[in-house]
């Protein structure tokens, strides 16, 4: 099943039990697929602008909510997954790490680099695909295999999630970590 044919779709995950509809997809350059879900306008308990995301491995389609309406973008780049990367407006350069489709709005890329002062924390910024050039021949460069471990991997702080989203909520595994990025806009 492709990212498009996921979103729209309700699910259910395995361990909490929570249902939601999808209406993105995040994909790892380590091998994780998430489905980002939102909870039906009927759930009262949940604020509204809440989106979980969850391991597609752990979720269960229940119930096909359609897309009426509502045409995906088409997907016309390539991963850029390894590959060293130019935001074309700043000029930041880094690896390509994640993609995030939505259901309406162009996808974008994670490029994760190197602070200037060469410190061993890294940093990450999300630009929509249309920004995204690759460095042709360049060193920094890496295969997704070169990096995947035995079991998928991805990323599992709300730090690196696009401010795209009023509050970011991530279920994995069990593990519930919150974070308002309101505080970064």
């Amino acid at each position: 099943m492709n990212v498009f044919e996921m979103m729209g779709r309700q699910y259910q995950d395995q361990i909490t039990g929570f249902t939601g509809v999808c209406i993105a997809v995040v994909e790892w350059m380590y091998g994780c697929t998430q489905v980002v879900l939102q909870p039906k306008a009927t759930n009262p308990s949940l604020k509204a602008h809440s989106e979980f995301f969850f391991p597609r491995s752990l979720v269960e389609v229940t119930d096909y909510i359609g897309l009426e309406g509502i045409n995906p973008p088409e997907y016309t780049q390539p991963h850029f997954f390894g590959q060293f990367c130019r935001d074309k407006i700043t000029g930041v350069k880094g690896t390509c790490v994640g993609r995030m489709t939505f259901l309406v709005a162009s996808a974008q890329y994670m490029l994760e680099f190197q602070a200037e002062d060469q410190s061993t924390e890294s940093h990450s910024t999300w630009l929509d695909e249309g920004r995204i050039e690759v460095i042709p021949d360049s060193t920094k460069s890496i295969m997704p295999e070169e990096v995947q471990g035995a079991r998928p991997g991805g990323v599992l702080s709300a730090d690196h999630y696009p401010p795209t989203m009023s509050r970011v909520n991530m279920i994995s595994e069990g593990i519930s970590i919150s974070h308002d990025l309101m505080s970064h806009i």
